[in-house]
């Protein structure tokens, strides 16, 4: 979807205003994946403790930053060399890419690997989880008061920052609501309730939760590509920030639930490998390696295919080792 999203506009043979309309809304991918972390997470770690917070946080940084690390080096080192850009505003930016903190300002959180302001939101969620899971162990309300709580606090800051503060930290109420995890900290808490409903009640579901869940999402949006909105407009927030999170947690518990056509398809082979390559093909489906994969190829479907490759080669190289000698170096209760 978001592959789509950003190189689908300059295909010719998609150029119908119908498809353009839809194509415009499939950055809510990003969406279906905030969902599935909350969910992953909570459902790996709910019970860890501030003895295992150490061994958590390991896990999470190995998992994310290597290959991350890698792919924004190799970016900015192309950057330096082709772009006649002032040294120390190449070094701010790559400061504030390599340390995740683009994602706060809204100056700043398209440079580098511009794809990669999601993992400001990511990280944020990462470092907050297990404190997040102690109240809610605390208190089952916490799981609704919570996100008003970051959503509160975001709007404070946008108010009190907004056209103020240093490279725009949270300048606006539409980088609040697009970019920032006070803004989109629902999608989050969405996932954990559907981990928790699933601990509560295991796999006793509401029939066509799959099929509703499908339903929900595609209305919402095909509502949003109707209307034309996105994170500037209150409907497209509605949309976006609420409706399509719960309507995903919905479609998540029917695949977790039911045996249906579409578990089926997303357990295949191919879509399995595409899964453990995500990550890998997220972070370079734009910018240097994608320039320098269509530069060879000429051709989007082709690119499609040599970045899936590339991909599962940063995976196996990079981040699954990796990954694993984190696992082994910090085990964590009950992961």
């Amino acid at each position: 979807m978001v592959f789509l999203n950003h190189h689908a506009p300059y295909v010719p043979a998609l150029h119908h205003p119908v498809l353009q309309a839809l194509i415009s809304q499939l950055f809510v991918g990003v969406v279906f994946f905030f969902v599935l972390s909350g969910f992953l997470i909570a459902d790996r770690y709910y019970t860890v403790d501030r003895a295992q917070y150490c061994g958590y946080i390991t896990r999470r940084f190995f998992r994310i930053f290597p290959l991350y690390a890698l792919i924004t080096v190799i970016t900015f080192i192309v950057f330096a060399v082709l772009r006649d850009v002032p040294k120390q505003a190449l070094l701010l930016e790559f400061v504030a890419n390599i340390t995740f903190l683009r994602g706060w300002f809204e100056e700043l959180w398209v440079t580098g690997v511009a794809q990669g302001w999601s993992l400001t939101v990511e990280m944020t969620f990462y470092a907050l989880a297990p404190f997040l899971f102690a109240c809610i162990r605390w208190r089952w309300w916490m799981l609704v008061l919570l996100p008003l709580g970051f959503l509160s606090l975001g709007v404070l800051l946008v108010v009190l920052c907004q056209g103020k503060a240093y490279l725009g930290f949270m300048d606006s109420f539409t980088f609040l609501f697009g970019i920032t995890f006070f803004g989109r900290c629902l999608e989050f808490f969405v996932g954990i309730a559907v981990a928790l409903f699933l601990r509560s009640y295991g796999p006793n579901s509401m029939r066509f939760a799959t099929l509703a869940g499908g339903l929900l999402c595609m209305t919402s949006i095909g509502t949003a590509a109707y209307l034309g909105v996105d994170y500037d407009d209150v409907f497209g927030v509605l949309l976006h920030n609420v409706l399509l999170p719960i309507s995903v947690g919905v479609f998540f518990w029917g695949l977790l639930t039911e045996q249906t056509l579409i578990r089926r398809l997303l357990s295949s082979t191919l879509v399995v490998f595409m899964g453990r390559t995500s990550y890998a093909f997220y972070l370079i489906h734009m910018g240097v390696v994608f320039t320098a994969a269509y530069t060879l190829t000429q051709d989007l479907l082709l690119t499609f295919i040599v970045l899936q490759g590339a991909a599962w080669l940063l995976y196996r190289t990079v981040e699954e080792p990796l990954a694993n000698w984190a696992k082994r170096r910090s085990p964590v209760a009950g992961s």
